[in-house]
């Protein structure tokens, strides 16, 4: 049976549904089919089964039962776009949209959309597709139209109408239908299975960064002009994105009774206290689009956007248009976006943390370096301090030690000089004491020998005397054998002699006392200039003088010694010898 034929078929059981109103256990239909129950001719076998979500069902829908494998899939939605591209499938149309750029080689005819007013239904029908997967808010409107041209019509929801799936798990729950569809070789089957993975892989990737933003509080508004802003709640697209990032939606946290409609106001949005605030740019389909036309927004009044509490912390996030509905697997390249971005600038915050940390740390090492280096020097400075006081005790203690020393060498040589002096003084004395001795030893042997020679002389003289009177005696004797005459003779002899011997001496005196004043003074001075004394010292003078006679000693001593004690040695005619004691 060709591929026209099952097509007249379909219209024909159509036909008998719409006219009968029910149908045989062996008829086969595409509408009036449940999940649990396939029905075909006794000679048909099922190849292609697209099941509907269960709010679909619950709403009347019916899974689309094939025994094809369509081939010639007319696609007016973008939410199965991606999902069958990326596993083979070939597509006669995508609808034209803002929300995601279809990739070069997408091969399919991109049609005006279903709410686009020029959408062209017939064209749709006269390119003859075997299936049509068609946007479930436009069924009402050409729906009917389609299934009457004999075309097997798939209604792909949005969301959730039921409000058990958020937009993501709605999202994942209809790829998992697409892929169980179309997994009709191994191709599309390993596909299916790396598409399916990527929900899991996008699961674990929030996991590891959502403690980041637990508990961080936002408000998303979707920017349809300058001036109208629409509150985006966290059942929305891009409420369901941040949620599963861990923020919480200030709409479900604080009274939002004000709020109208969804509409919010600028002086609505400064008393917001929010962690963030998040825009879609409606008409935008970039990031950079989306921020330029934030930033004409905030032109319109920056003052009053300068105090929204969100913009003062610097946390505002500007998406394009794409964030306000899905695209089926889109939203997961959607999320992965939007994680990058807020965590982007959690990296550039941490890294601008960082940065600071690391600053701080560089300036801890410099001062802790510095504080090292102060140490160092205050601990070089201490120790040059001690060095030098060191030193300086040091030489203190040198020069202690020298001027001890120095006064030792010096009492030692004080010692030796008053040893010296009193050793020099005592062998002074000792001569002085030597030679007085000697003097003393000279007078004794002087005075013993001037005794002996007094001796001498008086024996001499005694002995003179004797024989004198021995003479004397002998002439008497003959004198007493003399006549008288004789005897007078003698008797004035004698006068005559005793006259001239009277007269005689006294001449004689007169010589000695005058010759010896002259030769013993020359004698003396001569003497005493020999030692080095003048007449009147008071020193110790002993002189050995010879005179002529002791008469001229007794006038030398009294006319120029005067106090000298003179002590008379000695004795004869001829001369005399005294020792002076001059004191």
């Amino acid at each position: 049976m060709t591929k026209l034929a099952k097509k007249l078929l379909c219209m024909s059981l159509v036909a008998v549904v719409i006219t009968t109103g029910c149908s045989s256990n062996n008829t086969t239909t595409v509408d009036a089919l449940n999940d649990n129950q396939v029905s075909t001719t006794e000679d048909e076998e099922v190849k292609f089964i697209l099941r509907h979500t269960d709010e679909l069902i619950e709403s009347g829908y019916e899974d689309i039962v094939l025994d094809y494998i369509p081939e010639r899939i007319a696609v007016l939605s973008t939410y199965p776009v991606m999902t069958l591209y990326e596993m083979g499938i070939e597509m006669l149309t995508v609808p034209t949209t803002s929300t995601l750029e279809y990739p070069d080689d997408i091969g399919a005819q991109i049609v005006p959309g279903v709410m686009n007013s020029t959408f062209d239904l017939e064209g749709i029908i006269a390119l003859e597709p075997d299936l049509v997967i068609f946007p479930e808010t436009a069924m009402y409107m050409h729906g009917e139209t389609l299934k009457s041209a004999g075309l097997p019509v798939y209604a792909i929801g949005m969301n959730d109408r039921s409000g058990n799936m958020n937009t993501y798990e709605y999202a994942k729950n209809q790829t998992v239908v697409l892929t169980e569809a179309f997994a009709t070789t191994p191709e599309s089957k390993a596909a299916a299975e790396k598409i399916n993975s990527q929900f899991t892989d996008l699961e674990n990737a929030l996991d590891e960064v959502k403690y980041y933003f637990e508990g961080e509080t936002y408000i998303a508004i979707m920017l349809a002009s300058h001036t109208d802003y629409y509150i985006q709640g966290s059942k929305s697209t891009v409420g369901t994105m941040v949620g599963m990032l861990g923020f919480e939606n200030i709409y479900d946290i604080v009274d939002m009774s004000f709020v109208s409609g969804g509409v919010v106001s600028l002086e609505d949005l400064v008393t917001l206290e929010t962690d963030y605030i998040i825009y879609i740019a409606s008409n935008a389909s970039t990031l950079e689009e989306a921020e330029q036309m934030v930033q004409e927004v905030k032109d319109t009044n920056p003052l009053m956007w300068a105090e929204v509490p969100a913009i003062i912390k610097g946390n505002e996030i500007a998406l394009p248009s794409g964030y306000m509905v899905s695209s089926g697997i889109n939203i997961i390249d959607s999320i992965y976006e939007l994680k990058d971005i807020l965590i982007e600038d959690i990296i550039s915050i941490e890294a601008e943390n960082f940065e600071e940390e690391q600053v701080a740390e560089a300036e801890n090492l410099e001062a802790e370096q510095a504080a090292v280096e102060v140490a160092k020097l205050e601990a070089e400075q201490a120790a040059a301090e001690a060095e030098k006081l060191a030193i300086e005790q040091a030489a203190a203690e040198a020069e202690k030690l020298a001027i001890e020393q120095a006064a030792a060498e010096a009492e030692k040589l004080a010692a030796e000089q008053a040893a010296a002096e009193a050793e020099k003084l005592a062998i002074e004395q000792a001569a002085a004491e030597a030679e007085k001795l000697a003097i003393e030893q000279a007078a004794a042997e002087a005075e013993k020998l001037a005794a002996e020679q007094a001796a001498a002389e008086a024996e001499k003289l005694a002995a003179e005397q004797a024989a004198a009177e021995a003479e004397k005696l002998a002439t008497q004797a003959e004198k007493s054998e003399r006549p008288v005459e004789s005897q007078e003779e003698r008797s004035e002899r004698p006068t005559e002699n005793q006259e001239e011997r009277s007269e005689r001496p006294t001449e004689n005196q007169e010589e000695r006392s005058d010759r010896p004043a002259e030769n013993q003074e020359e004698k003396v001075t001569q003497v005493l200039e020999e030692h080095g004394i003048a007449v009147g010292d008071k020193e110790f003078i002993n002189v050995t003088l010879e005179f002529n006679s002791i008469d001229e000693a007794a006038y030398l001593k009294g006319t120029f010694f005067g106090q000298s004690k003179v002590a008379f040695m000695g004795g004869g005619s001829s001369y005399e010898e005294i020792r002076v004691f001059y004191c």
